[in-house]
């Protein structure tokens, strides 16, 4: 599995907040969903707020609504290539690993 693909800099940046969590493959579809659906979201308002071209056309409501709908179709796709992916390879589930020596 590709680096990026397994630390991916949301996971990476919660890590380094001290939050144990396991990689994207591990978890599940619904939790892969919510998560990325909340991050892109965030990540896309922020990106987008400078910039302000949707609220200028169409106002500050319409643009959460694209916030949250760009968050949510990506969020479905990473959640869908998560699962796909983790069933490919064949992951052993995250509670049956144990810590490496």
């Amino acid at each position: 599995i590709w680096r990026p693909d397994y630390n991916s800099p949301s996971f990476r940046l919660l890590r380094s907040f001290g939050i144990k969590i396991a990689p994207p493959h591990y978890r599940s579809f619904r939790f892969n969903f919510v998560f990325f659906s909340l991050v892109n979201a965030i990540v896309f308002a922020a990106l987008n707020a400078p910039a302000g071209w949707v609220v200028a056309e169409h106002g500050p409501v319409t643009e959460r609504f694209v916030n949250i709908l760009f968050g949510i179709s990506l969020a479905l796709i990473e959640s869908y290539h998560y699962s796909k992916n983790a069933s490919k390879h064949g992951l052993t589930p995250w509670s049956k690993l144990e810590p490496a020596n």
